[in-house]
């Protein structure tokens, strides 16, 4: 009885738990035209940003720091959402997000399985991560 205790004992993987919070969205909005960020020229202020889920008709909470629209409110549980960001009541673009929460290897983290950006053009820097949001004046 005692062998095989030590067995299941042994068998056992050594898993130190870890969570990982999920990663935030970087939003970056520049001139089509000139490529200029156009919070850096003063064409728009930080305090003009909404971003409204479509689903629920409420205001999200978000940052903005470095010129740089952050949303970080999703992705902590499996979910869909669908934001609308508006700057100074403008439609800017829709978000769409499909957030995986999963476990590998004992950590906790999130995959973000499709990321859906409508009504703009925008590019990915994928050293950076953010999003380039090319905004036509």
């Amino acid at each position: 009885m005692l062998v095989v205790i030590f067995a299941i004992i042994s068998c056992k993987k050594d898993c130190n738990e870890c969570f990982t919070p999920p990663q935030p969205l970087l939003f970056e909005f520049v001139d089509a035209n000139t490529g200029e960020n156009l919070f850096d020229n003063e064409t728009f202020m930080p305090e003009q940003i909404k971003v409204l889920d479509i689903t629920e008709n409420k205001l999200i909470e978000h940052t903005f720091t470095n010129n740089q629209l952050t949303l970080n409110s999703f992705g902590w549980e499996t979910e869909k959402i669908e934001y609308n960001i508006f700057i100074s009541n403008n439609i800017i673009f829709s978000l769409k997000v499909e957030a995986e929460r999963t476990k590998e290897s004992c950590c906790d983290f999130t995959r973000y399985n499709q990321i859906l950006i409508q009504g703009c053009d925008y590019q990915l820097n994928p050293e950076s991560g953010v999003y380039k949001i090319l905004v036509k004046s």
